[in-house]
């Protein structure tokens, strides 16, 4: 089981078709849930995010360990069965508690918290295609 926590509403509506398109694909091979949180603060964001984790929780960013596709799919397909709550942070960051979790980045570059849920449901798409994945 996969799990994105993420802050907010996809936006805009071309990224929202664009994500439901890459969880129908991935969805053959594995269950995943977007999970987005509304928040009224920067707090709550956190408070929320924490209370929303069940799995190992694996948080994205920039300051993480550099994974090349290879090594994203060997981890994801090591763990998948455990379950994994991925962590995308919103426009002000995450807090201290959700800082200390295990940390992967998909670039040393900072992108948009909505376009890294798509370019990272992409690398998810990638590590279970069998067309790629060999």
């Amino acid at each position: 089981m996969i799990r994105i926590i993420c802050p907010g509403k996809t936006e805009p509506k071309e990224l929202e078709i664009l994500q439901n398109y890459y969880l129908m694909l991935i969805r053959k091979w594995t269950k995943i849930e977007m999970i987005e949180i509304k928040a009224k603060s920067y707090k709550d964001e956190c408070e929320k995010i924490l209370k929303s984790i069940k799995y190992k929780p694996i948080l994205l960013d920039v300051e993480g360990e550099l994974l090349s596709t290879e090594e994203f799919t060997k981890f994801l397909l090591n763990n998948v069965n455990f379950g994994i709550d991925f962590i995308i942070g919103g426009p002000f960051g995450v807090c201290e508690e959700i800082k200390k979790f295990k940390k992967i980045s998909l670039s040393k570059m900072t992108f948009n918290h909505n376009l890294i849920r798509i370019m990272f449901l992409e690398q998810i798409y990638r590590a279970f295609n069998p067309k790629f994945n060999k």
